[in-house]
């Protein structure tokens, strides 16, 4: 992945990378939405990061409510066959549901907020989990004593 910007950037140590941001160890690179845009966001100034999940519920309650009637054709005397048939695609419905599942990372600087490209959810996660481990380590280097709640 070749990261112009952190390239630039003189004996900085690349920490996490993937599709939704890049790491280091004094900044964060995120990509935009389209690929064609960057932002680098520093990490002293950097205040919380989170990872937002985007889901799409209709397919989840379609799921179950063709699960419902997958089980009332199952119980009819006229179901004539119906039950299967919508049992199978109630399970597709729910597996697009576990599909679909995208997440972005929201990171926050004072009152702003600036968002990373949707991802996959472990994707950020890792981004979440590299930056908390180079604030703590940074955290550890200047002297800072974090408790753990």
């Amino acid at each position: 992945m070749a990261n112009f910007l952190i390239d630039a950037l003189s004996g900085e140590q690349i920490v996490e990378s993937n599709s939704l941001a890049t790491i280091t160890e004094s900044c964060v690179l995120i990509r935009g939405f389209t690929g064609r845009t960057q932002t680098l966001l520093s990490l002293s100034r950097l205040s919380d990061a989170r990872v937002v999940k985007v889901t799409h519920p209709g397919l989840l309650v379609s799921s179950s409510a063709l699960g419902l009637v997958s089980a009332a054709a199952f119980c009819s005397k006229q179901g004539d066959g119906a039950g299967p048939p919508l049992a199978l695609v109630a399970a597709v419905f729910l597996i697009a549901y576990f599909v679909t599942r995208k997440a972005f990372v929201a990171f926050t600087l004072g009152r702003e907020e600036t968002y990373s490209k949707l991802g996959s959810i472990p994707e950020a996660v890792a981004l979440v989990e590299a930056l908390r481990q180079v604030r703590r380590a940074d955290d550890e280097r200047s002297g800072v004593v974090l408790t753990v709640q």
